[in-house]
């Protein structure tokens, strides 16, 4: 996983992942909502006070996003 975070903090994160794909994570009306490339998911808010809490959320969510490439692809 090649993931270049160009901005970070607890309410939103920007970047590229694998050298060509958009990334971004951000707050939406009580909802987080990760980005990547066409793939787009919504998650419940929790309680992210922290840049470090958000960059947790971040792997997460790219942890999700390679799930569902594996099964478009299987």
């Amino acid at each position: 996983m090649a993931l270049k975070i160009e901005h970070l903090d607890n309410t939103s994160v920007r970047g590229t992942l694998d050298g060509a794909l958009d990334f971004n994570i951000s707050e939406e009306g009580g909802h987080l909502t990760a980005r990547i490339a066409n793939w787009t998911r919504a998650v419940a808010v929790r309680s992210v006070e922290t840049a470090s809490e958000m960059r947790q959320i971040t792997y997460e969510m790219i942890a999700r996003y390679r799930e569902d490439s594996r099964g478009r692809i299987a």
